[in-house]
């Protein structure tokens, strides 16, 4: 009988020790500084519905990106280094927090993931969003009130010097070196902060803990789902991800029990039944003995638990007490307002019906001066119609009078500007080769023009595509000899415009595949087929575009001209001489590469070349831009 007692309470104290471990006992993250367990965060979710977090006047907000939803291309995520812990100095392990990052070109490349929460936007959105732009990034990264709302990582290694090592390694990385991948995983969505790190995770990779000369285990903690690790190096010795004993586990889980007891009467009853008959030997005794100091234990614990649940119901009824008061001394005031406000409408009315009485009595006493007033009114508004009309009528003479002056001059000036014209035309007519003769160059800005004619071969096509993208890497890769600065354009239908790159742009696109590279600039700016081109007229168009860039400041000094001679005739007209005129009084040089044949283009004074291949095409684009081919 007694036998079976003692088994029951340490049924009961086995019970609610283990009650109390689950409930109070502090997290992984917690023992190492997190503020909150890392599942905490590893269960938010990434929105990614279209917000973004920015940084303005100092202060961390949410915001809707311009493009709404943010989409991605790959995810990672790197270490931050403001805050290292360690337990101790003799402990072999120390403490990071990981911050989640999603790759989107469409806004911006590395956007790092930060929780919006009161702490951090003033507003409780409890999620993690993405920056707004990458350079908020490294602020987001550098600003000390979000250290601790990332989950935590441990990194173990097997000796006190190899910790220290590993903290100095840490300290002297720069921001491109913090990164757990070295290359982002390809990814178009993430669900939650634990599914975007455990496929971090599962990589198996640490770019941060690049040329360390020791074995470091890198371990994830997760309170719901389990810690994740994995073994960085393979230098020998006993690897530091090995598992704890499982007597130590035991004696923490002892150590961070809460006392919690049943009922104390019940027990300290048990107690006494149990301890007065003396036990048949003296392990029974010893073993009485501790739970009866248990029970104590619980006992006063549970004393002072009902002592501060009487102050909280104390606190409470006073609560209670002041709140009853404000709400009465509320009421009392909303009823004095609503009586001030009915004697504001009383007066209201009353001013009003004054005003009105005040109105109708001077109408009483004007009314008979108004008549006489009236009729002189009448007649004076008759004579100043008549006065406004005469001088409205003599305004219009001189209008019309001053236009037609202006008339005259003008068509007298344009008068004087054709003749001229038509003598400078008349004489390039009979010198097609004096524009050749002068010296151009007069801006400093360089044109390359292709006309996107249907008519070129598709031999033609792909030439010049790839000699545009030979060229312009040459003059990407040797960027200093280039001597002025350039814009490719394009003839597209409808006579209309296109920019595909200028020299500054060139100096931030690759040399590799991809949208962002030379060639898919070229491929995606220059498409062949227009129908209702005309090499010779469509440079009116080209000649708008020179002036408005002259009026800015751009002066152009040169412009290279590709074409197919589409719908281009031997006879010349007056107009299509006006524009190889204009260039030549502002020394523009015109530079023609052509498929057909030159005979109109030595006409109007141009320097003309009928290419047929490739190498041809490349030797006069890299005499244009003045760049040496490779």
């Amino acid at each position: 009988m007694k036998i079976l007692k003692f088994l029951l309470i340490s049924v009961v104290v086995g019970f609610l020790g283990g009650y109390a471990t689950t409930v109070f006992s502090k997290s992984e993250a917690q023992l190492w500084g997190s503020i909150l367990p890392s599942k905490n965060f590893l269960g938010l979710g990434i929105d990614l519905s279209g917000h973004c977090i920015t940084h303005t006047k100092g202060k961390w907000s949410r915001k809707t990106f311009r493009h709404r939803r943010v989409h991605i291309s790959g995810i990672s995520a790197i270490i931050n280094k403001k805050d290292i812990l360690t337990k101790d100095e003799e402990t072999n392990t120390i403490g990071l927090s990981i911050i989640p990052y999603v790759v989107s070109n469409r806004n911006g490349g590395k956007l790092l993931a930060v929780i919006a929460n009161k702490k951090i936007t003033g507003e409780n959105f409890n999620k993690f969003y993405p920056v707004c732009f990458q350079h908020l990034s490294h602020s987001a990264r550098s600003e000390p009130k979000f250290n601790k709302f990332y989950p935590l990582i441990l990194l173990h290694v097997e000796s006190k010097k190899n910790r220290k090592s590993l903290e100095r390694h840490i300290k002297a990385l720069q921001f491109w070196d913090m990164d757990f991948l070295t290359k982002p995983i390809k990814a178009t969505t993430v669900s939650t902060v634990r599914n975007l790190l455990k496929k971090v995770f599962s990589k198996k990779q640490a770019k941060f803990l690049k040329g360390l000369r020791f074995n470091v285990c890198v371990e994830l903690i997760d309170e719901e789902e389990g810690n994740v690790k994995f073994q960085v190096g393979n230098f020998g010795g006993s690897s530091p991800c090995k598992p704890a004993l499982p007597k130590q586990s035991q004696k923490r889980t002892e150590n961070t029990q809460t006392n919690f007891s049943p009922d104390r009467d019940d027990l300290s009853a048990s107690n006494d039944k149990t301890c007065e008959q003396p036990p048949q030997k003296d392990a029974e005794a010893m073993q009485c003995q501790e739970t009866s100091q248990k029970l104590a234990t619980c006992k006063n614990k549970i004393v002072q638990v009902q002592e501060r649940i009487s102050q909280l119901e104390q606190e409470k009824t006073r609560i209670e007490a002041n709140r009853n008061y404000l709400e009465t001394t509320c009421n009392e005031a909303n009823s004095g307002i609503d009586k001030l406000m009915e004697e504001n409408d009383k007066l209201k009315s009353q001013i009003e019906r004054l005003k009105r009485e005040k109105k109708l009595k001077q109408a009483r006493q004007q009314e008979g001066t108004n008549l006489q007033l009236k009729k002189l009114e009448n007649k004076l508004e008759r004579l100043t119609k008549k006065r406004e009309k005469t001088t409205e009528e003599f305004e219009k003479l001189t209008q019309l009078t001053k236009k037609r002056d202006e008339t005259i001059t003008e068509l007298e000036d344009k008068v004087d500007q054709l003749t001229k014209e038509r003598d400078d035309i008349k004489k390039l007519a009979n010198q097609p080769s004096s524009c050749d003769s002068q010296t151009f160059f007069a801006g400093n800005h360089k044109l390359i023009v292709v006309s996107l004619s249907k008519n070129y071969s598709r031999k033609q096509k792909k030439a010049i595509k790839n000699g545009l993208v030979e060229v312009l890497s040459n003059v990407k890769r040797n960027l200093r000899r280039l001597e002025l600065p350039f814009t490719l354009l394009t003839i597209q239908s409808g006579k209309q415009l296109h920019t595909v790159l200028t020299s500054n742009q060139l100096r931030y696109l690759n040399l590799e595949d991809g949208s962002d590279s030379i060639l898919g600039r070229i491929e995606n700016g220059i498409g062949f087929g227009a129908r209702d081109l005309r090499a010779l007229e469509d440079l009116g168009k080209l000649d708008t575009n020179i002036k408005n860039k002259a009026n800015s400041g751009d002066i152009i000094g040169s412009v290279l001209y590709l074409t197919d001679n589409i719908r281009l005739n031997t006879s010349l007209t007056n107009q299509q001489w006006k524009v190889s005129l204009a260039w030549c009084r502002k020394r523009i040089g015109l530079t023609v590469l052509t498929t057909k044949e030159c005979e109109v283009w030595d006409k109007l004074g141009a320097k003309c070349t009928s290419w047929q291949n490739k190498a041809e095409l490349i030797s006069e684009l890299n005499a244009f831009l003045n760049a040496a081919e490779n």
